[in-house]
């Protein structure tokens, strides 16, 4: 395991495009984070390494108030936790501006996030305090209820999250956390989704009667055998999409012509 971040290539995480990062080196087998970013959407202005967290401060665009993001790797004992909980909730209150914190709290809210895990009781108030204090929110996370597996998945944890603040909660009500499947890590990584799932109108209404009607099938193998389109993938099946709806629209005016036909003989 490497301790110095400098001799990871980080950039086969990230790909091709343009990006910026800096790291708080682990200590043996124990901490170490890493926080990567474009720069031509998040300008960093300034950088606060500590043991147990990596600050990145800045600012993104289309948002005048500077943005915090507190890359957090907690520590274990419940004294470190308390010490760290009102470092954090200082730097908080002196700086202002937008605050989101992620990483591995290594801390439940409550007894539903352990499974075959010893509760704390009383550190988990003291996290919930926390949580209050700094006036943070948490979003639902989608997909799983916990994000660490171990012992073959006997023993399951929620102890990584997202913690924003209300500014940040205001500009993405409608964030959505995701939890993603683990491969190597004992750890699921976690997504945070800021831009709408709005894909704009459905291509087309379709009834499942309709397929009891004559010459559908005919209609809709008639108007994909004579589509053409020259255009990236994505809108030419956009463009055959229409093509279908057009035709299917076309076919189902003219049958209802002739069921009202019908009905007036």
């Amino acid at each position: 395991m490497y301790t110095d971040g400098s001799r990871i290539d980080f950039k086969k995480f990230w790909g091709n495009s343009p990006m910026e990062m800096d790291w708080v080196n682990a200590e043996g087998r124990s901490g170490g984070m890493v926080s990567l970013w474009d720069p031509g959407f998040f300008h960093r202005t300034e950088t606060i390494k500590h043991l147990y967290f990596l600050l990145i401060c800045g600012t993104i665009r289309g948002v005048s108030e500077p943005l915090h993001i507190l890359n957090i790797y907690a520590p274990r004992t419940a004294p470190a936790k308390r010490e760290l909980w009102d470092h954090i909730k200082g730097m908080k209150a002196k700086r202002g501006g937008i605050w989101i914190m992620l990483g591995d709290f290594n801390q439940v809210r409550s007894s539903e996030e352990r499974r075959n895990c010893n509760f704390d009781p009383t550190t988990a108030a003291d996290f919930n305090s926390f949580i209050y204090e700094a006036n943070l929110a948490e979003y639902i996370m989608n997909s799983f209820k916990f994000t660490r597996c171990v012992d073959g998945g006997n023993k399951l944890s929620k102890l990584d999250r997202m913690l924003v603040c209300d500014k940040f909660w205001g500009l993405w009500p409608n964030a959505t956390l995701r939890a993603l499947l683990r491969n190597l890590s004992d750890h699921f990584a976690l997504v945070l989704i800021t831009t709408p799932n709005d894909f704009g109108h459905i291509p087309f209404k379709f009834f499942n009667a309709w397929l009891a009607k004559p010459r559908l099938d005919d209609v809709v193998r008639s108007s994909v055998s004579l589509f053409t389109f020259a255009g990236p993938p994505d809108v030419y099946l956009a463009e055959k999409l229409r093509c279908i709806k057009n035709a299917v629209k076309a076919w189902n005016k003219t049958t209802k012509k002739e069921e009202d036909a019908n009905l007036n003989v």
